[in-house]
C-alpha cells in the first residue's frame, strides 16, 4: 500500500513538472520597446533659384538733378551704348557710383511684385563692375557760358532750375542770367578755391518763381568756397565741401537760323534793364545778311555785317502800328 502511495506521489510529481513545461513553453514574452529612430540630419534646402535676368548697364559720369517723390539727385543710364542716357530713379545694390567715370554693369533685373506707389517696379543688383573708365573734364572754369542745372533751394534741397540761369566768369569778373535780372560780381579763383564778392544785378520784375530762384541763386553764390568740373559738369561747394551749385557748359548756337528773343535792353541812360512785361523783342539772322524780329510793338528788318566777334546792324526798316 505504501508503495501504491509512493508510485501514485511520483506520478503526480511528474505530471506537475510535465505541466509546468507546457505553460512556460506556451507564455509569449512581452516584446522590448523598439528603440528610438536615430536623428536623421535635415537635408540642406536649396536655395532659391534668383529670378529675373541679366543686363548690362552703362552709367554716366554724372549724376544730374530729377523729381521723385521729391528732389533727388539720378543716375544716367543707358543699355545700349549707342543709344542717349535716360534718368535712372532707382538704385542698384551694391554699386557705389563716384562722379567723373564712365560704367559698364552687369546687374540682375528682377520684377518687384506689387511694388509702393512711390517705389521702382524693379530690384536691381551689382553682378560685376565690368568697366569704370575716367573722363576728362569737358570744358575749362573761365571763358565758358555755364547753364545752371541744380541749385539749393530755399529749403536746402538741390532743385531743378525752373527758368534759365547762366553765369560766365572771365578775367576776375563773373556775369550772367540770374533768372529774371542779369547780375554781375567779382570772383577770385586760387586752385580750386573760388569765391565771389557781392552780386549787382538789373532790378526788372518777374513772377514769382523767377524771383524766387534768382534770390535763392545769387545767395549761394555768396557761399561758394570752392569748384571741381567733374566730366561735363562744374560743381560749386560750399565751406563745408556739400555741392549747392551744378552747371553745365551752355550748348552754342549758330547766330544765323536761330529766334533769338532779348531778357534785358540798355535803356539809353547808361543802364541795363529788363523787358517791359508783356512785350517780346525778338531779332533773326539769316546768312544773306538779313536781319528781322519784333521792337516789342512793331516789326523791324534791315541788314547786318560780322567781322570775328564784331557785328553792325543797319539801316532798318519798321512797321508804323501804334502801341501803349
Amino acid at each position: 500500500m505504501h508503495k501504491s502511495l509512493r508510485s501514485k506521489g511520483l506520478l503526480l510529481l511528474s505530471l506537475l513538472v510535465v505541466a509546468s513545461m507546457i505553460i512556460s513553453a506556451c507564455v509569449v514574452p512581452a516584446p522590448l520597446p523598439a528603440p528610438a529612430p536615430a536623428p536623421q540630419s535635415p537635408e540642406a534646402v536649396p536655395a532659391p533659384a534668383v529670378e529675373g535676368e541679366d543686363v548690362t548697364l552703362f552709367v554716366g559720369p554724372n549724376q544730374v538733378p530729377c523729381t521723385g517723390v521729391a528732389p533727388q539727385m539720378c543716375l544716367q543710364v543707358k543699355e545700349n551704348p549707342d543709344a542717349d542716357y535716360l534718368l535712372f530713379y532707382s538704385t542698384i545694390e551694391g554699386f557705389e557710383f563716384e562722379p567723373g567715370f564712365e560704367y559698364e554693369l552687369l546687374v540682375n533685373k528682377q520684377t518687384v511684385p506689387n511694388p509702393p506707389a512711390d517705389a521702382s517696379a524693379f530690384r536691381w543688383t551689382l553682378i560685376e563692375v565690368v568697366s569704370q573708365t575716367p573722363v576728362a573734364p569737358a570744358a575749362e572754369l573761365e571763358g565758358v557760358t555755364w547753364k545752371l542745372i541744380a541749385y539749393t533751394d530755399q529749403n536746402g534741397m538741390l532743385s531743378m532750375p525752373g527758368v534759365e540761369s547762366t553765369i560766365t566768369l572771365q578775367d576776375s569778373e563773373a556775369g550772367g542770367q540770374g533768372g529774371c535780372n542779369m547780375f554781375f560780381a567779382p570772383y577770385t579763383l586760387e586752385g580750386d578755391q573760388l569765391s565771389f564778392g557781392p552780386a549787382g544785378s538789373t532790378m526788372m520784375a518777374c513772377e514769382e518763381r523767377a524771383m524766387a530762384q534768382e534770390q535763392a541763386f545769387l545767395a549761394s553764390l555768396e557761399q561758394v568756397a570752392s569748384y571741381q568740373i567733374v566730366a561735363n559738369q562744374l560743381h560749386m561747394a560750399n565751406a563745408d565741401g556739400a555741392v549747392i551749385l551744378v552747371f553745365e557748359p551752355q550748348v552754342q548756337t549758330s547766330l544765323t537760323g536761330t529766334l533769338w528773343q532779348a531778357v534785358s535792353v540798355n535803356n539809353g541812360q547808361q543802364a541795363v534793364t529788363g523787358v517791359i512785361s508783356g512785350t517780346v523783342l525778338t531779332a533773326t539772322f539769316q546768312d544773306d545778311g538779313t536781319v528781322s524780329g519784333s521792337a516789342g510793338c512793331n516789326n523791324f528788318s534791315g541788314g547786318y555785317t560780322v567781322d570775328g566777334d564784331q557785328i553792325a546792324i543797319g539801316p532798318r526798316a519798321m512797321t508804323m502800328m501804334f502801341c501803349a
